[in-house]
C-alpha cells in the first residue's frame, strides 16, 4: 500500500514511519522547520514540502497516489501560537484544507488526523475526557487544531472521505522536541534545576509516542471517527518529577515560575471507544516509558 506521511521528519511522525515502512510505500514530506533530515527513513521517499504550499502539495500527491495520508504536520508550538497565531492558521488551517483538497482531486481512501487532547478539549467538565465531551480548545494552537478537525468532518460529510481523528495525550519519547519531560531530562542532564510553571499540581495525561504510532495505524485499519490516545491517567507535574527522581536516583530541587496563563489544571482522557472500536489501548505505563527515556537522553 502506497502511504503519505505529512511531518514524517518529526517526532512522532518519523516513529510512525519506521513502522509502516515494514509493509507499505511511504513517502515524507516535511519542510524540515521542526523536523530533522537524519529523522527521515532510508527506505522511505522524501519530499521537502511546506503544506502552505498548494500547488506543492497537489503535485506531490498526484504523482505519488497514496491510498491513505497521515496528516501529522503542524506548527505545534501552543506558547509560540499566542505570539504567532498566525503562523498556526496558516500551517494548521489552510495547510490541512490543501491537504484535503489533495484527497479529494486524487481519491485518496482515508486521511488519519493527529489532534491534541488536552488542549481540544480544554478545561474539562468531567475527567476520563471521552470524545462526545464539547470542544473549547484553548491557545490559537488548539483552536486551529480544532479548525482542522471541523474541516475534516466537512469534507467527509460533503466529499465521501474516510478519515480518523486521533486526539492524543502528552506525546513523549525519543526525538520529542518538546514538553516537560524532554525538558526534565535535558536539565538533569546538563546538572541545571528543572522549571515548573506554577505549583506542580497539575495534571497530563502522557502517553509514550510508540503507544501513539499503535493507535495511529489501528485508526488507520479499523477506525472512522475520533478516537483518544492516553494512558488514561492523572499524573501531576510534581509527581512526574518524583517518578523522574526514582528512576534516575537524583534528588531533584525544581524551580517554580509563574505559570503560564490560560494553561488547563486537568488532562485525563477516556479510552474506551479506542479500545472498542479500534481495539487499542496503552502497553506502556508512565514509570517503564521514563525508564525508557532515561537510557535514550542519558546515552
Amino acid at each position: 500500500m502506497k502511504v503519505l506521511v505529512t511531518g514524517g521528519a518529526g517526532f512522532i511522525g518519523s516513529h510512525l514511519v519506521e513502522k509502516l515502512i515494514e509493509e507499505n510505500e511511504v513517502m515524507i514530506i516535511d519542510n524540515l522547520d521542526e523536523g530533522k533530515r537524519e529523522y527521515v527513513h532510508e527506505e522511505a521517499k522524501f519530499r521537502k514540502v511546506d503544506i502552505r504550499k498548494k500547488s506543492k502539495v497537489e503535485s506531490t500527491v498526484k504523482d505519488f497516489n497514496p491510498e491513505i495520508i497521515y496528516h501529522l504536520a503542524a506548527y505545534n508550538d501552543a506558547m509560540g501560537s499566542i505570539e504567532q497565531p498566525r503562523e498556526a492558521i496558516d500551517t494548521n488551517i489552510h495547510g490541512t484544507v490543501n491537504i484535503l483538497e489533495a484527497c479529494i482531486e486524487n481519491d485518496v481512501k482515508k486521511i488519519i488526523y493527529a489532534s491534541s487532547g488536552g488542549l481540544s478539549y480544554g478545561e474539562p467538565e468531567q475527567t476520563p475526557t471521552t470524545e462526545e465531551h464539547q470542544l473549547k480548545p484553548v491557545y490559537p494552537y488548539g483552536i486551529t487544531k480544532t479548525c482542522g478537525t471541523l474541516f475534516i468532518k466537512d469534507y467527509s460529510r460533503r466529499k465521501n472521505l474516510n478519515y480518523s481523528v486521533c486526539r492524543l495525550g502528552s506525546v513523549y519519547g525519543p526525538r520529542a522536541n518538546g514538553g516537560v519531560i524532554k525538558n526534565f531530562f535535558e536539565k538533569l542532564r546538563k546538572n541545571e534545576k528543572p522549571v515548573i510553571f506554577g505549583d506542580g499540581t497539575q495534571t497530563r495525561d502522557f502517553i509514550h509516542v510508540k503507544d501513539v504510532v499503535r493507535g495511529l495505524r489501528k485508526a488507520a485499519d479499523k477506525g472512522d471517527g475520533e478516537y483518544n490516545l492516553g494512558n488514561g491517567v492523572q499524573t501531576s507535574v510534581n509527581e512526574l518529577l518524583e517518578l523522574i527522581e526514582e528512576v534516575t536516583e537524583q534528588d531533584i530541587d525544581p524551580i517554580y515560575k509563574n505559570r503560564w496563563q490560560g494553561d488547563i489544571d486537568r488532562c485525563e482522557l477516556s479510552c474506551k471507544k479506542s479500545k472498542n472500536e479500534i481495539n487499542w489501548k496503552p502497553q506502556i505505563d508512565l514509570f517503564e516509558g521514563l525508564k525508557k527515556c532515561k537510557r535514550y537522553y542519558y546515552n
